[in-house]
């Protein structure tokens, strides 16, 4: 999380699960919480990484409101995320095209709808939630 870092998010160190789900890579501690900078934008945006039993980042989760929701602030939180993936994950190939996706498709999602994708054997979702809260979720893929 350092390069969020480098990009003025505060990242502080998360916590234990307390019921970790039962999968080999099931997520058993968020290792940082991530906080945008409020000059990001007119948005909040959480990251949070998500480590498994062996220590290795499995998910990469990403919290987010747009205040006020409006299409030119839903682009420029869609372009924050795009920031996250860029930095946050190994395959900067993944991170690209996840940031492409997302340019793409969250920035169209409308509350109460979701949408998913697997690239480079990576998977992303997101969902806009009712109360047009973003939740996005990425690992990698199981699916053969």
């Amino acid at each position: 999380m350092g390069q969020l870092t480098k990009l003025g998010y505060a990242c502080n160190d998360g916590g234990p699960i307390s019921s970790p789900g039962p999968e080999p890579d099931a997520v058993t501690k968020e290792s940082a919480v991530c906080t945008a900078p409020q000059s990001a934008g007119p948005y909040a945006l959480v990251a949070i990484v998500g480590e498994g039993k062996n220590g290795k980042v499995v998910e990469l989760s990403i919290k987010g409101d747009v205040l006020p929701d409006t299409a030119e602030n839903r682009t420029l939180f869609t372009m924050g995320v795009a920031k996250v993936f860029a930095v946050a994950l190994r395959d900067e190939g993944a991170g690209q095209n996840g940031g492409s996706w997302a340019k793409v498709h969250i920035v169209e999602l409308e509350p109460g709808n979701d949408v998913d994708v697997v690239l480079r054997q990576v998977s992303f979702q997101a969902a806009r939630l009712p109360n047009a809260s973003y939740f996005i979720v990425v690992r990698a893929s199981t699916a053969s």
